[in-house]
């Protein structure tokens, strides 16, 4: 072998070496049913839905069981036979004081306080008993734990579910907030636009919302104001969305509906958009964007894309000016991404492994 080539080889099993050694796993816990998980804040611990409907909150740094939260039997009949609902998405706020949870083709929310473990506040948004009616399709909760935000599916034509039933909810009152006397809702086509994902800004002044329809949407937290259409691609449907943690920035993720190989990097466009303020907006197209996260001085977006298997997912990191680069390592199933990008959590069999990411994105 030549030595070019040879220094070629060296050069890129370094580069190899390099990048695998910046993930490192923090801790694993095995035999878990994890079905949904959500990092605490302070990246102390992690709250994972299981299969039994309960929430455990596990200590990262003790490796521990920290706290199991019951948050109620809610059943779905199957063939006669009773299964639990499956915990499909759980969201906590800033402050770490509370966490709501959405169970899979329901249409109950709940939010729960975390010291106590006590439900501060549930509410069936179901208006009909037909099972097409809809589901509830994503949550978010403000930085201080006082709203719940709410985004339904359409439901179905012949029961008279044309418009997408979402809501913004003040936990202390119970009570549906409303924009200029509007539901949280503007589309044209609403059984084709569902709202997908949804994300507070960190001040709760703005909510941000993404749909089927390939637009991003800022509410402004005031029950005078009429939302503002910020951004559209109409060849993309938005699936993901969350504001940095200046909230002068937001991202948002999709794929288009045509084949995209999982090797290929996401293409990431930045542009400026206003709304009284002027944000920044970050789009990732094509691939299934699962999760979105800055990193602590948002000069970094991490981008996790669903993959074919035996890669199920990838994740790319990418920083203004430069093209996204795969952190290369064998994540698994990822089901969460911590607030700040430094920590993956991912299923490999039946382990939860909490994946370190600090060197990656600092």
């Amino acid at each position: 072998m030549s030595e070019r080539k040879e220094h070629t080889k060296l050069g890129l099993w370094a580069r190899i070496f390099r990048e695998k050694r910046k993930v490192t796993r923090i801790a694993h816990f095995t035999n878990v049913s994890a079905l949904a998980c959500s990092f605490m804040p302070d990246g102390k611990a992690v709250a994972i839905g299981c299969k039994d409907g309960q929430v455990r909150l596990l200590d990262l740094e003790q490796r521990s069981n920290l706290k199991i939260i019951d948050i109620g039997l809610e059943f779905n009949v199957v063939f006669g036979k009773k299964e639990y609902r499956e915990i499909a998405e759980i969201a906590i706020s800033r402050d770490g004081r509370r966490m709501a949870v959405r169970r899979k083709s329901s249409r109950s929310v709940g939010v729960w306080d975390l010291d106590t473990g006590k439900n501060v506040f549930s509410k069936d948004l179901s208006t009909c008993n037909d099972p097409l009616h809809g589901f509830t399709q994503a949550i978010a909760l403000s930085s201080d734990g006082g709203r719940l935000a709410s985004a339904c599916s359409t439901g179905n034509y012949h029961v008279r579910s044309r418009h997408p039933n979402n809501y913004l909810l003040d936990i202390e009152t119970g009570q549906e907030m409303l924009f200029g006397g509007h539901q949280l809702s503007v589309v044209e086509h609403p059984l084709d636009n569902r709202i997908n994902d949804i994300d507070f800004s960190p001040d709760g002044r703005f909510l941000i919302s993404v749909a089927d329809d390939g637009r991003a949407i800022v509410w402004a937290l005031d029950p005078s104001s009429y939302p503002q259409r910020l951004v559209e691609y109409k060849s993309i449907i938005l699936w993901r969305v969350c504001f940095s943690h200046s909230g002068k920035t937001f991202a948002a993720g999709g794929f288009s509906l045509r084949e995209w190989p999982s090797e290929t990097a996401p293409s990431i466009k930045p542009s400026i958009v206003g709304y009284d303020e002027k944000f920044k907006a970050i789009v990732a197209e094509h691939g299934e964007v699962d999760f979105l996260a800055f990193n602590r001085d948002d000069s970094k977006l991490l981008v996790s894309v669903s993959a074919k298997a035996p890669v199920f997912h990838r994740v790319w990191l990418w920083s203004e000016g430069s093209p996204a680069e795969c952190v290369e390592h064998d994540f698994g199933k990822v089901l969460a991404v911590s607030p700040d990008a430094s920590m993956i959590a991912s299923m490999l069999d039946d382990t939860l492994v909490i994946w370190d990411l600090a060197q990656v994105v600092q």
